[in-house]
């Protein structure tokens, strides 16, 4: 089952990615975007499953059932639309892919690939032999109760009591832990290791791969400028743990959380999508943010990010426009 477990979170969040991708983002596309992007779409697409299964009272069984077909369905639906559309070329990506490695070593930075395996490495390390923080987060409980009673949010966590009142609908659709639990259930994993252990690394993964997307925005000619943009960022996390706040300290302790998620991961990947100006791909990040983390009206940081980066954008046409602005005039320095 481990391997079946492997198999699909390699597999179905790239396809996921080809699908939601070829519906809203035809240029520019990378592998690492595919992934990502993709998993931010599993998690929305549990989210909504989820507040189906709430909604109309069925079970944790449904959900995983439900989510399953779904995923995978959608993960079809991907490669026969990218196929049919001819939207993903596997000898295009190759030729990137050989270009990229052929640019690696003309450039001599085969160096600062080692660095940011070695920090990469040294992530991993800390989250396997650290000690988990679970003070303030119920996540663990969550997904047991999840499992032992086959139901979602119906019972309280910490007593096994039944919620009589019920749960706010914002936090009813928090669905971090119950994906968790999905996974747990579907593939016959250990909770405690699955949870406190492997799900962090996964997270510490994906937001090196983040980290690789805003450089490759940043440098899209200069390898070596991008490998030293990410190994610095991706250092910080290594050593960046001086508060209870810091994403380091998130990522490390409590990489299980939906606050990891949202810092080293969901942010950052908006972040990138704003740079790029791929208002498609930025909208699934704030679905996903909406789905991770508790806020009271549901506008989290993620509506604010990009805000910021329209009002940027307006500011910059207005500044253009602006007579003596914006361009250097003639015999002037």
């Amino acid at each position: 089952m481990v391997a079946l477990f492997v198999l699909f979170i390699a597999l179905v969040p790239f396809c996921l990615g080809m699908f939601v991708r070829t519906i809203l983002d035809t240029e520019g596309q990378n592998l690492a975007d595919y992934y990502i992007c993709g998993f931010l779409t599993l998690i929305v697409v549990s989210g909504f499953t989820q507040l189906a299964a709430i909604l109309l009272n069925y079970s944790f069984s449904w959900y995983c059932s439900t989510l399953l077909v779904a995923s995978l369905a959608m993960s079809v639906a991907g490669i026969v639309i990218s196929v049919a559309l001819n939207r993903f070329s596997i000898k295009q990506q190759k030729k990137n892919y050989r270009d990229h490695i052929k640019g690696i070593s003309r450039g001599g930075n085969v160096l600062g690939l080692m660095i940011i395996a070695f920090v990469f490495i040294g992530v991993l390390t800390r989250i396997l032999l650290s000690s988990s923080i679970l003070e303030g987060d119920f996540t663990l409980e969550t997904i047991n109760t999840c499992l032992s009673t086959d139901t979602i949010y119906k019972y309280n966590s910490l007593t096994g009591e039944y919620i009589e009142n019920g749960m706010p609908i914002r936090q009813q659709i928090l669905t971090l832990p119950v994906l968790l639990g999905f996974f747990i259930k579907t593939f016959g994993l250990n909770a405690t290791t699955f949870v406190l252990k492997v799900f962090p690394c996964f997270v510490a993964f994906l937001y090196f791969l983040t980290l690789h997307r805003i450089g490759t925005h940043i440098y899209p000619d200069n390898t070596e400028k991008r490998l030293t943009f990410t190994g610095i960022f991706a250092f910080m996390i290594l050593v960046g743990d001086i508060s209870l706040k810091a994403p380091s300290f998130l990522l490390i302790y409590q990489g299980f959380t939906g606050y990891a998620f949202l810092s080293c991961v969901c942010l950052p990947y908006l972040f990138s999508a704003c740079l790029r100006r791929k208002w498609g791909i930025a909208a699934v990040c704030i679905a996903c943010e909406a789905f991770t983390i508790w806020t009271t009206y549901g506008v989290g940081f993620g509506v604010l990010v990009v805000a910021f980066f329209v009002i940027a954008l307006l500011l910059r046409k207005v500044i253009r426009k602006t007579p003596g602005r914006g361009k250097e005039q003639p015999g002037k320095v």
